[in-house]
């Protein structure tokens, strides 16, 4: 399973884009972070349904402030190796 995630809210400059990486490593959740222009970040990632819950539970449990998240699912990527955070 496949999600592309929004966070809005304190997400840029408090360590979000690093905790997801760091979770979805221990999770084996493969994908791809990223701040975006307008104040928000983006991110995809892939795995087992409950390890994605965990993961967004996981970047939503934070004490920087209210984070809100959307999410859809998407076509799943093939032979994608790890997540990281993407810069451009």
């Amino acid at each position: 399973m496949r999600r592309r995630y929004i966070f809005r809210g304190t997400v840029q400059h408090v360590g979000l884009r690093y905790r997801a990486v760091s979770a979805a490593s221990r999770m084996k959740v493969t994908g791809w972070i990223r701040n975006l222009p307008d104040g928000t970040v983006l991110m995809e990632a892939q795995g087992p349904e409950d390890m994605l819950d965990s993961l967004a539970a996981g970047i939503l449990d934070t004490r920087y402030g209210r984070i809100e998240v959307s999410f859809a699912e998407i076509p799943e990527e093939a032979e994608e190796g790890t997540f990281r955070v993407k810069l451009n």
